[in-house]
């Protein structure tokens, strides 16, 4: 499976998610904008930025692949800290949704209130 229909699969189980809760949830298609998944809910809106990485293997420090997987797992932390401090996304409820692949889903959330919707 390509990259692109990962990311397409990702996107889609997120919104399918919260639809199945209710709420109107619009995916960002062929977005390289910041946010992936728009969800709309009653008190506020959600904008979502979604990734995928791979399982994280721990390889001894002078292996080839260890170096590589410190390189995405840096790259990952630039890009969440870049999604949580883009001024134009400021005032509205943030989170970054990480899909380890054979782990699932771990949310980063704002520190406005998170309900129970996972």
């Amino acid at each position: 499976m390509n990259n692109y229909r990962r990311g397409y699969d990702s996107e889609r189980d997120i919104v399918n998610r919260f639809r199945t809760l209710g709420f109107i949830a619009v995916r960002s298609a062929g977005s390289h904008s910041p946010v992936d998944v728009f969800v709309l809910r009653p008190s506020y809106p959600i904008l979502i930025q979604a990734k995928n990485i791979k399982k994280y293997r721990p390889y001894k420090a002078l292996n080839y692949h260890a170096r590589l997987d410190k390189l995405k797992l840096s790259r990952l932390k630039t890009e969440i800290h870049e999604f949580f401090n883009n001024k134009l996304l400021k005032g509205f409820q943030r989170e970054f949704w990480v899909k380890i692949d054979n782990l699932g889903w771990h949310v980063i959330r704002d520190c406005l209130p998170t309900s129970l919707y996972m």
